[in-house]
């Protein structure tokens, strides 16, 4: 999962650049907040970390590289964060 809020002027096209871009994940769910459209979370999911891995690098863990292609780092206003979860079941 990959949290960020931008600069409002790149907000609309980052928002549309991260729903379009093809990648190697098997799904991706981008949403904006209802109170601050610039405010953006985007979960991505994959087969396996080896999948995600091969995608993003060694720094996976903490670098979103994911997201990096579609926002650029000039877009994102203060610091993106990263989580990373397993499904529960």
């Amino acid at each position: 999962m990959w949290e960020a809020t931008l600069d409002p002027a790149y907000a609309d096209e980052a928002a549309a650049a991260l729903v379009a871009e093809a990648g190697p994940w098997t799904a991706r769910e981008v949403y904006r907040s209802l109170d601050r459209p610039s405010h953006l979370v985007v979960i991505s999911h994959w087969a396996d970390e080896a999948a995600l891995a091969a995608y993003a690098g060694r720094t996976w863990r903490t670098d979103p590289a994911a997201e990096r292609a579609a926002v650029p780092p000039a877009a994102v206003s203060g610091q993106a964060r990263v989580w990373h979860f397993n499904p529960a079941g």
